[in-house]
């Protein structure tokens, strides 16, 4: 057994262990129970990230100068800059650094053995599962008449489990989360999932020839989605309109007033904060809501600056562009990321993401898989075309 696979296990079960028990601290949290995060999501935590600098340093030769890992690495050393001169403490470190340090390490373990996707996606299957419970639980304890944010941790792990060739256990997964997500009553979520059977639909409709029957889906869509979201309107007692109220005293709800509010404070930034940002979190703590900017672009420019700010908009470029590659090639991939884009565009837009790592690594460890796949195909079919062309010069 070679070193590299040992470390891939050892990786595998802390990394587990780091999704198992930032669920539960989220679960306990959102259910109104004060808990702290304990010494095994600590140990995790570390533990990955030592895997993650190891695996990183002794294989740096691997990389290429792909814009993703030039952004990776840009994002370690930008990020331990704006920490520092912010007097961050050292709690922020781990967090703020981690994405960057598990799309590396996923990469290489990956892309040195793709069946380690088919692991990997095995491991989710179980995460999957946990979120499900922690879900179904939350809502039970509510008569399933509120929102829960427990849905995050099934609908982020699915993408995943969408890397496979048997199309009916795809559709079955789909149909389920779908299904899942309506449920939820959680508005992100049922946004993504209407956008991504939109894309998906109007895509394979499109590169059949019927145009026309891609605009009718559109449009049957928003009509769809228009009196579906009425009707869950009329049965929640008015609770989605009312979470884009303008009233400041349900700050949890009053997206607008919350929009505003951020806007004011970034606007009363000084320049030197506009390029180094406030710190992590820095919204929630210097806002007179006290909450977050439930805005990805506006908390990435407040807590963390302009510099950031521009790294984040690279790997919103490079991931549309790894999309487009996906669409064109028609890959196994393309479903999974569709709806990877999908949940990252909507909770970029009225939540976050980077901010809250728990949530963000869910997808940051599907696209590097995704990525080192890609590389891994590219590098097979050279070695072919070499072969080729020396056989033919013998």
């Amino acid at each position: 057994m070679k070193t590299s696979n040992v470390l891939f296990t050892i990786f595998e079960f802390f990394l587990l262990i780091f999704f198992w028990r930032n669920a539960l601290w989220w679960f306990y949290n959102r259910t109104g129970q004060a808990v702290a995060q304990d010494y095994l999501f600590y140990l995790a935590l570390f533990a990955v990230e030592l895997i993650a600098i190891f695996m990183i340093l002794s294989h740096w030769k691997s990389f290429s100068l792909s814009i993703i890992h030039v952004i990776c690495f840009a994002w370690e050393v930008v990020m331990t800059i704006v920490l520092f001169f912010n007097n961050a403490p050292f709690g922020h470190y781990p967090r703020c650094l981690l994405w960057p340090l598990l799309f590396e390490v996923t990469y290489l373990f990956v892309i040195e053995d793709v069946r380690r996707v088919d692991s990997i996606r095995k491991s989710y299957c179980l995460v999957a599962l946990l979120g499900l419970y922690l879900f179904l639980t939350a809502m039970q304890m509510t008569d399933f008449e509120n929102q829960s944010n427990m849905i995050y941790f099934l609908v982020l792990s699915i993408p995943l489990l969408l890397v496979t060739r048997n199309i009916r256990q795809r559709y079955i997964i789909l149909m389920f989360v779908t299904f899942m997500c309506l449920l939820s009553m959680k508005r992100s979520m049922m946004l993504s999932i209407v956008l991504f059977w939109g894309v998906v639909g109007m895509r394979y409709l499109f590169s059949s020839g019927k145009k026309s029957m891609a605009i009718l889906l559109g449009v049957m869509l928003i009509t769809i989605g228009y009196y579906s979201y009425n009707y869950v309107e009329k049965i929640s007692g008015g609770k989605l309109t009312s979470r884009i109220d303008l009233d400041q005293k349900d700050v949890t709800n009053g997206r607008e007033a919350i929009y505003l509010v951020t806007m004011k404070m970034i606007a009363d930034s000084s320049p030197l904060e506009y390029v180094i940002g406030h710190g992590h979190n820095a919204v929630k703590r210097d806002s007179i809501l006290d909450i977050s900017a439930h805005n990805e672009w506006m908390e990435v420019l407040y807590d963390y600056g302009l510099i950031i700010l521009f790294l984040y908009f690279c790997l919103w470029i490079h991931l549309i562009r790894r999309w487009l590659y996906h669409f064109r090639n028609d890959t196994i991939w393309f479903i999974p990321f569709s709806l990877s884009l999908c949940i990252f565009a909507v909770m970029s837009m009225v939540s976050q993401l980077v901010a809250y790592v728990s949530y963000f690594l869910y997808l940051i460890m599907f696209w590097s898989m995704a990525e080192a796949a890609v590389d891994k195909s590219r590098i097979n079919n050279r070695r072919k075309e070499l072969k080729q062309m020396i056989s033919r010069l013998k």
